[in-house]
């Protein structure tokens, strides 16, 4: 599991969740890597309290298709209880 999924394959956006891996890299159809990092990640530390999607922080718990084919980095901070603020932001479209 790398912490995000597909929730309504009409919508091109991918929820967030808890990853398993410490850090995984996919290589895309198009030559791109999309890579995502959850630091200090363990089974106590399960919550993520912030993110950062090509170094810009990320305040939405999900991010779209647009951001995964074009490649990057998703670095995610975990800690051992849930975060009241992280998630909470607003993202709109460009």
């Amino acid at each position: 599991k790398m912490g995000f999924y597909p929730v309504n394959p009409g919508d091109p956006v991918y929820p967030i969740g808890s990853p398993v891996f410490e850090q995984i890299s996919m290589d895309l159809a198009n030559g791109h890597i999309f890579e995502i990092v959850a630091r200090n990640a363990s089974a106590e530390n399960k919550y993520i309290h912030s993110a950062t999607l090509n170094g810009e922080a990320l305040d939405v718990p999900w991010f779209d298709h647009q951001d995964l084919i074009q490649g990057g980095k998703l670095v995610l901070e975990m800690g051992s209880k849930a975060s009241k603020t992280w998630g909470t932001g607003i993202r709109t479209a460009d």
